[in-house]
């Protein structure tokens, strides 16, 4: 949470790994359905073992937000091509970055991530692919209950 914390509200370019996704649930604001994991790709993301290798990602819509649980290409080695079929594929790429914090449970309004992903667009970038955000940590810090989220806009580089 340190290095979310030193790159809020700064925008950054990275390189981001590869990524399997699977769907996790749908949320409105800070409202959440129901946790979505299923078949043996789904299982494989609930075993303890696993569970400590996997990043929550969000994809920002216009009336919702879809929520998943992802592992790098790293780590997701022994899921078969077959049970791989169920999950979502995010190539490696560099993306346009900031770090934001959706604050205490209860209070996050997608409105505001819409606002920043506007401004994040602005910047002199060839997008290429749609804006998705990696939590980077939860927990109480000196202002409070903390929920940081690293926005990530995908882009092309030319040099």
């Amino acid at each position: 949470m340190v290095l979310g914390e030193l790159n809020r509200d700064k925008i950054f370019v990275k390189k981001e790994s590869g990524y399997w996704l699977h769907p996790l649930m749908h949320s409105q604001n800070d409202e959440y359905g129901d946790i979505l994991l299923s078949g043996k790709a789904g299982g494989w993301f609930q075993e303890p073992e696993h569970l400590a290798l996997t990043d929550g990602f969000i994809v920002f819509k216009e009336q919702e937000e879809e929520w998943f649980i992802g592992c790098s290409d790293r780590y997701l080695g022994d899921i078969n091509e077959k049970d791989r079929q169920e999950l979502v594929r995010i190539e490696e790429c560099y993306c346009l970055c900031t770090v934001t914090d959706m604050g205490e449970i209860g209070t996050f309004q997608a409105k505001e991530i819409h606002s920043l992903i506007a401004r994040l667009k602005k910047e002199p970038y060839r997008f290429s692919g749609e804006c998705r955000g990696k939590l980077l940590g939860r927990g109480a810090g000196k202002d409070g209950f903390s929920r940081l989220l690293e926005l990530q806009i995908p882009i092309e580089l030319y040099v």
